[in-house]
């Protein structure tokens, strides 16, 4: 049987995941810089390091992605993918109304996009 044990600081982190679970990351970065001081990259790689290990995971995460079709595209699919969400992509060819209905009916999390294409 395999046997882990939390270092103190990791060990906080999850407390704070434990008592405001089910959490996105972006609030996760937020409370971790008001409780532990943590900067948006010490709390990122803090849930790398536990994905890894079993104790935290992404579930039912869509990531919709608006880019055009250029090297970007396989490098944001690959991206989401490795993250453990579901990889939406959306055709920059669409209405607006219609791309926005894909992200609202998948219940997408986030939105990956080229600045270009939000300002249209």
């Amino acid at each position: 049987m395999r046997k882990d044990t939390l270092c103190d600081s990791d060990y906080k982190f999850m407390t704070i995941v434990w008592e405001y679970a089910p959490i996105n990351s972006g609030q996760l970065v937020k409370l971790c810089n008001e409780k532990l001081g943590w900067k948006k990259s010490t709390t990122y790689t803090a849930i790398k390091k536990l994905c890894e290990k079993g104790y935290i995971q992404n579930e039912n995460a869509i990531v919709s992605v608006l880019i055009p079709r250029c090297e970007y595209m396989v490098l944001a699919s690959l991206g989401v993918l490795k993250s453990g969400a579901a990889y939406q992509p959306l055709d920059p060819s669409y209405p607006t109304e219609r791309l926005e209905f894909m992200m609202q009916d998948a219940s997408a999390k986030l939105l990956i996009a080229d600045k270009d294409l939000l300002e249209r």
